[in-house]
């Protein structure tokens, strides 16, 4: 089964979002989002839950591999602290992964 995960870090904690069944394309979807910081670790409600959109990889999505060195993201997210007016605001972001040269 195809999974997808995306990781926001900050300085006071952390959120992950989670795409069952799909890899993250052009088209807003809801993904399950929780998290930790401040204390206990968190999940967010399904009425509350963000939407993201991935609008490019680099390298291509179709060759990204167990090998895949690095990835380069392009993408945008709403509801990015599950707030009830979240879906109006529409954030822009730009994301990386390097593999541990160690695995």
């Amino acid at each position: 089964m195809q999974v997808s995960r995306l990781s926001w870090v900050g300085r006071y904690g952390a959120r992950g979002h989670g795409l069952d069944g799909l890899a993250f394309d052009a088209t807003f979807r809801v993904v399950n989002t929780g998290g930790v910081g401040w204390g206990d670790p968190y999940t967010v409600a399904a009425a509350e839950r963000a939407q993201i959109a991935v609008t490019s990889y680099s390298p291509a999505l179709a060759s990204i591999n167990a090998s895949t060195a690095s990835v380069v993201i392009r993408g945008q997210i709403k509801r990015l602290f599950n707030d009830p007016g979240g879906l109006a605001c529409i954030a822009t972001f730009l994301g990386s992964y390097v593999k541990d040269s160690n695995q």
